[in-house]
């Protein structure tokens, strides 16, 4: 079974007792049988080590400190060490109505709200930068709490301490309402920008513009990387005109339903086939999958396409 592994912080790696060496943010991959022990260990302290077998019971439900994608002959392991700051700190204390808002330090980043309720939860993920304030989406009230690091992390809680929204984000807006700006790396180098008000009982988006962050040209590219760029296209709700048959610009509703709610595109791994397009679906939490599309193309344009 091929195994791939990546880590937020570099971490030396041993499998079965033998030294595979450094991983990080790129990924690395091997060729295993069964399910040796692992050994995560951190190089300078600052995250942690962790110890575990890719038992399936694992790869189906992985511990806080991993993210398991199935890519169907290989699974990826993510290892999520972010640093750990040691000790105790209140960061950031707020009271909106009748809530008492604590981010602290506690050996890791934590949250706790206590209100009617009570949530608390750790923040996996590093930050420099935290506000809370309170949020009106379509006449609902909710407490706002934004997480600044490289990103800008958004979660939103109703009245009963509860989360019911969260988002990454490049920029944000919280003037009449929440409005983010996401800047993808992808092929076209997408610029999204999103509105949200609270519909049916849910925070929703209620609007969305898709734009470039440069000029861009889909007849610029190469034929072979046309389906993964109406990949990324589909999923950042772009313009998919320009990609497919007249034929196929009837059914721009039907492609969106046969895909589905994709989260991410990739290429294939080196045990799929080369001209397959990789779709990123989540499964459950901390889990992923990976399906496979493959596409056919006439005169610059996408003709057909299925998952495999």
């Amino acid at each position: 079974m091929y195994y791939y592994f990546s880590a937020i912080t570099p971490l030396f790696l041993r499998l079965g007792g033998a030294n595979f060496g450094v991983i990080s943010e790129g990924v690395r991959a091997v060729d295993l049988d069964g399910a040796p022990l692992i050994e995560a260990l951190s190089l300078n302290g600052e995250s942690g080590s962790f110890n575990f077998f890719p038992t399936d019971e694992f790869l189906s439900s992985p511990p806080e400190f991993a993210t398991v994608t199935d890519m169907q002959g290989g699974y990826l392991i993510k290892i999520m060490n972010f640093p750990v700051k040691k000790g105790f700190a209140v960061i950031k204390q707020e009271r909106i109505g009748n809530a008492l808002i604590t981010v602290f330090n506690d050996d890791g980043y934590k949250i706790s709200i206590d209100s009617s309720g009570f949530y608390s939860e750790s923040l996996p993920f590093p930050f420099t930068e935290v506000k809370i304030c309170p949020l009106s989406l379509s006449g609902r009230s909710f407490i706002c709490v934004i997480y600044k690091s490289e990103k800008y992390f958004i979660d939103l809680y109703d009245d009963k301490c509860e989360k019911v929204f969260s988002a990454v984000a490049d920029d944000f807006s919280l003037s009449g309402g929440l409005f983010t700006v996401e800047l993808k790396n992808d092929i076209a180098g997408h610029r999204i920008e999103r509105s949200f008000g609270f519909i049916k009982e849910k925070i929703a988006e209620t609007d969305r513009k898709v734009s470039y962050v440069k000029p861009f040209s889909v007849f610029s590219l190469p034929e072979k990387i046309l389906p993964f760029a109406f990949a990324e296209e589909l999923l950042c709700g772009g313009d998919l005109s320009p990609y497919i048959s007249d034929e196929l610009n009837g059914k721009i509703g039907k492609i969106k339903e046969f895909f589905g709610d994709f989260i991410g595109v990739t290429p294939p791994p080196t045990f799929r086939s080369f001209d397959e397009v990789g779709l990123v679906y989540r499964t459950g939490n901390r889990t992923y999958r990976i399906e496979y599309a493959t596409f056919s193309v006439e005169n610059r344009k996408i003709t057909n396409f299925k998952i495999t």
